[in-house]
């Protein structure tokens, strides 16, 4: 009978890239990530947290506000990412636009 080298291994789980089209600071955008980490909880997905973090260039204003942007920097980060910090999701990231995102929310998914 052989052994499953896997068996007690812990699995670490891509984090979800969060990025805004505003400028948040830390304590605000810490509070969007709690928000979205306990609207996206539930039993049927092992009551996950600690799975949103923000990128490492999460803030896209002004001119530089554009989903396409979002989507090439997320692109990029993903493949380049081997230094061993936070990996991301390669496929799922939030963008909040604006202030008002909880009451304004956009859901899109591939």
């Amino acid at each position: 009978m052989s052994q499953d080298s896997n068996i007690g291994s812990p699995t670490v789980n891509p984090k979800v890239a969060l990025y805004s089209f505003h400028p948040f600071t830390d304590s605000e955008f810490a509070a969007v990530a709690k928000a979205c980490e306990e609207d996206a909880s539930s039993p049927y997905n092992g009551a996950n947290k600690d799975f949103v973090a923000t990128a490492p260039k999460p803030h896209f204003l002004n001119s530089d506000a554009k989903v396409e942007n979002v989507i090439a920097y997320h692109r990029d980060m993903v493949k380049s990412s081997t230094d061993g910090t936070a990996s991301y999701d390669p496929n799922y990231f939030i963008i909040v636009k604006t202030p008002e995102w909880k009451r304004r929310a956009y859901w899109w998914s591939p």
